[in-house]
């Protein structure tokens, strides 16, 4: 018998890894694995969001993943970007504090969001720096909409609910259906085969209207 780690020496007809073993026993995915949030760095990033606005708190993520350049190295999928511009025209109406998130965003898409988000959000990007500041801000917002990165991941371990913008074509996590098994309370808005996101959007809109109140 090899030891942990070694090739398996025997022929076999099937090879799983560890966490692929509660779904072929039968026993569905392994839920997320819990989190716990850090109570001084909750509060003090408390204190930054009333400081900054009332509730409700909306994050967002616009972009994440492999540069640009990586595209082609390690598959389009794990590059992820929506126009900045329209994620925040659909956050223009909600009478929302809105929190960034975007890991190392540049000046000029900061200053476009901005200008179609109609009013000023909190910049609160310096957290990605810090997971434990990261998950405790998470653990504070009523909302967070971006794709696919890092901090979803915090969310689900804190048993959060993400909005997910899933790009054309989709990273494997994400499926095709209208549901991850790995994250099922996570909603998902997909961009469309023709790489519009008008109809994510669309939803998107109608969604967040039903829940908060608008500034109009």
């Amino acid at each position: 018998m090899s030891a942990i780690g070694d090739a398996v020496a025997a022929p076999c007809d099937v090879e799983l890894q560890g966490p692929d073993l509660a779904l072929a026993s039968g026993q569905g995915f392994a839920p997320a694995l819990g989190l716990i949030v850090d109570e001084n760095r909750r509060n003090a990033l408390a204190a930054r969001l009333a400081a900054f606005g009332p509730p409700p708190y909306v994050g967002v993520t616009w972009r994440a993943g492999a540069p640009r350049e990586g595209a082609l190295r390690h598959g389009p999928a794990l590059y992820k970007q929506v126009p900045v511009a329209e994620l925040a025209a659909v956050l223009r109406p909600l009478a929302a504090s809105v929190v960034i998130l975007q890991r190392q965003p540049e000046a000029a898409e900061q200053q476009q969001f901005v200008q179609a988000l109609g009013r000023q959000a909190l910049d609160l990007s310096e957290v990605n720096d810090d997971l434990a500041d990261a998950l405790a801000l998470l653990s504070l917002l009523d909302e967070y909409i971006g794709v696919s990165n890092t901090n979803m991941h915090l969310l689900a371990g804190i048993g959060g609910r993400g909005r997910v913008l899933v790009q054309t074509p989709a990273e494997w996590r994400w499926g095709l259906g209208d549901q991850s098994p790995w994250f099922p309370e996570f909603l998902l808005y997909r961009q469309g085969p023709d790489r519009s996101w008008q109809e994510a959007w669309d939803r998107l809109r109608v969604d967040l209207d039903s829940r908060y109140e608008s500034m109009t």
